[in-house]
C-alpha cells in the first residue's frame, strides 16, 4: 500500500520501444541492433551478399551505404552543410583564401578559411555543421578550439599565409545548417 507515500515509478514498455525509436521492419538480409546507449542501427546479417543498408533516423529512410555520397547519409549531410556554409559566407562578403586545402570527407581539418568581410581580424575560420551534428574531440583537443585550429593550419595553408594568420589573427565560428528552416545559423565558439 502506497497511500501517502511518494516513489518514482518506471514505465513498463512491455516489449515496445519508446516512440522516437519505433522502427520499420529491417530490410531483407539485415537486423536491428539496439544498443544500451545511442540510437538503434541496422546491421547486415552474416553471409548476406546484398548491399549494406543504413537507416537515417531524421528522414526515417534506409539508404545504401557506399563510399560515394548517398542522399540521407552523414557524408551527404556534411557535404551539403559545407556547400551551404560557403554560399552563406561568400554572400556575407567573406572571400575564400587562395591556397587553402579543404579536407576530403573523413579527414580531420578546417572546413574553411576566409578573408574576413569586416576586419580586424583579417581571417575568418568557420566549421560547417548539419542540424544536430556535434563538435568532436580529437587528440588535438576539441574541434574548433584554438589548439585544434593551430594543429590543422600548417597542413592546410601555404607558409606565407600561415605567417600572415599569426600576425593578423582570426575569428572562429560555426555555421549550422538547419533543414527545418532551410538556412545557415551562425554559432559562437566559446571553448
Amino acid at each position: 500500500n502506497l497511500d501517502g507515500a511518494t516513489a518514482s515509478v518506471k514505465q513498463q514498455l512491455n516489449g515496445q520501444l519508446p516512440l522516437q525509436y519505433r522502427l520499420p521492419a529491417a530490410p531483407d538480409g539485415h537486423h536491428w541492433v539496439l544498443p544500451k546507449r545511442g540510437q538503434p542501427y541496422s546491421k547486415r546479417n552474416p553471409g548476406y551478399q546484398g548491399e549494406r543498408l543504413d537507416y537515417d533516423h531524421e528522414s526515417q529512410q534506409f539508404y545504401v551505404k557506399r563510399n560515394e555520397t548517398t542522399p540521407g547519409s552523414n557524408r551527404f549531410k556534411a557535404e551539403f552543410a559545407e556547400a551551404r556554409g560557403y554560399e552563406w559566407a561568400i554572400a556575407k562578403g567573406h572571400k575564400p583564401v587562395a591556397g587553402f586545402k579543404r579536407p576530403k570527407y573523413g579527414e580531420q581539418g578546417l572546413d574553411s578559411l576566409f578573408l574576413h568581410a569586416n576586419p580586424p581580424p583579417k581571417y575568418f575560420i568557420a566549421e560547417m555543421k548539419y542540424h544536430k551534428s556535434t563538435y568532436g574531440w580529437t587528440r588535438d583537443g576539441k574541434q574548433m578550439s584554438e589548439r585544434w585550429i593551430w594543429a590543422k593550419l600548417p597542413n592546410q595553408v601555404p607558409p606565407d599565409v600561415l605567417e600572415d594568420i599569426m600576425l593578423e589573427g582570426f575569428e572562429r565560428g560555426g555555421l549550422r545548417y538547419m533543414p527545418d528552416l532551410d538556412k545557415m545559423i551562425p554559432e559562437k565558439i566559446t571553448w
